[in-house]
Order: C-alpha cells, then structure tokens, then sequence
C-alpha cells in the first residue's frame, strides 16, 4: 500500500536530525579545533563528524521510529567481500573506459605530477572514502527504504538519487551534462544498493570512482587534493572544461553503460 505521508513525514525527521547532529558536532569543532589542524587532517576530521552524524540519525530513526536494528539499512554481514570484489572491478572498469573514451577523442594529455604516496595522500584518499560512505548512507540508506516501503522502487531510485544532485550544487551551477552525470550516477549508486539490499556496494563503487578521478587521475574534488597525473583539453562537452571528465559526454554515456551492467548481469537480493 502507498503511504506518502509517512515516506515524507520520515524522510523529512530523518534528515533533520542528521543536519541538527552536523551541525552541534561542526560548530565547535570549526570554531576551536579546526584551525589548529593541517589541511588534509581538517578535511579527515569534517568526512569523519559527516559519517559519525548520519549513522546518528540512521540509528534514531530504525531504534526509536521503526523499532528495528541499525544494521538493517544495509550494514549485515553477508556477500561482503563478493560485494568489494565486485564493486571494485565494476569501478575500474568505469573509470578505465571513460579513460579510453578520453584518450581516444584526445581529449586528455599527461602532466608533469609524479606519484607521491605520502601521508598528505593517504589522509585524503582515507577522507574520500569517509565523504563516499556518508553520503551513501545518507541517500541510499534508511531515505532509500523509507520511500521504497512506502511508495515503490522507481520513486526511491529517482527520489535518492535528485538528493543526490542537490548535495552536489557544483554541478547544477555548471549547467545540464555535469546534472545529468550526477544524477546517473547516484542511479547507480542506486541501483547497486537495490541489487545487493546492502550498502557495501554503492560505497565501493562511489569511493572507487572518486579515488580515481579525485586522487589519482584528473583534478581533485573541491576541498581535496591529489596527484592530478592527466588534465583535459578540449571543448567543453568533451573536456569538461573547468568541471573536468566528470562533466563531459563521454561520462554521460559510460554512466549508461554500468547502468545497463547493473540491470542485466546482478540478480537482486534485496528483502521483500
């Protein structure tokens, strides 16, 4: 039976209670301990309160609203490693033929950057998967099943994943193609939670393409840094200009490939 209100009615507590924990954790923490930090610690201390406020507000809402554990939203321990393996291979893959769609088209060229694993690296490369893990969370978790239950599957994959763009203003100031390749992405995202009814895969496969893209490849997510080993040069739909690969066509349609991956090679093991 479809019950909006209560979908809406959660959903809106969920979130509020996640950004009230947010914001009691930040506030103090930007006003006395912050500044005292370097850089890439800082940016591992904000990834680190994001993820301890979201699992908060998951275990406020399933312990005290739906009397059920927090593990339920997708933390149980199963498939794990058949999850990672997957996720991992399934990221590359994606990130390996939107390189080959880039290098083809001549659209990237290497730099002078040189591989430095040094403990600045390994700070931000551990705050991605932190950003990754929360964000999943956040969208795929306890709001992903609260609209599913309550509405349907097509309203949770596209309501989660319009979220999902919103927590990304970036790419609704740089116009419809960065949009459009976000919000496919949080699809797959989506979708891979919806597959596997755990979240180890959308993190995975969100941590990975960020890793990549962020820390190794191109150039780094705002307010982090990396290596930035290949830059693009090009027009804009396919270079991305300032916004970079994640802003191209050739994204567009790489998006669509695992989508199409997703759909026709996992079988769904969510719960009923």
């Amino acid at each position: 039976m479809i019950n909006i209100k209560t979908a809406i009615w959660k959903s809106i507590l969920f979130l509020v209670v996640f950004a009230v924990t947010i914001a009691v954790l930040v506030i103090p923490y930007m006003k006395g301990i912050d500044k005292q930090l370097p850089i890439s610690i800082s940016r591992l201390a904000q990834d680190f309160i994001s993820i301890v406020s979201v699992l908060f507000a998951s275990w406020i809402m399933t312990k005290y609203i739906d009397k059920r554990n927090l593990i339920s939203i997708g933390f149980k321990n199963r498939n794990i490693p058949k999850d990672i393996v997957f996720g991992i291979t399934l990221a590359l893959f994606w990130v390996a033929i939107s390189f080959l769609g880039q290098y083809l088209l001549g659209t990237i060229e290497r730099t002078s950057a040189k591989l430095n694993f040094n403990t600045s690296f390994l700070s931000y490369s551990v705050a991605l998967l932190l950003n990754a893990a929360s964000q999943e969370i956040l969208c795929r978790g306890y709001l992903f099943q609260t609209i599913r239950i309550n509405i349907g599957l097509k309203t949770a994959i596209i309501a989660t994943s319009l979220i999902f763009l919103l927590m990304h203003a970036g790419a609704l100031q740089a116009g419809i193609i960065p949009s459009l390749n976000v919000f496919g992405a949080g699809i797959i995202f989506a979708i891979a939670y919806y597959k596997t009814g755990q979240l180890w895969l959308p993190i995975i496969l969100h941590f990975i393409w960020n890793f990549m893209y962020s820390s190794i490849l191109y150039k780094p997510i705002s307010g982090y840094q990396g290596l930035e080993l290949f830059q693009t040069n090009g027009s804009n739909i396919l270079a991305g200009g300032e916004n970079g690969v994640e802003a191209t066509i050739i994204t567009t349609f790489t998006i669509i490939i695992i989508i199409l991956i997703e759909q026709f090679v996992m079988k769904s093991r969510m719960e009923k």
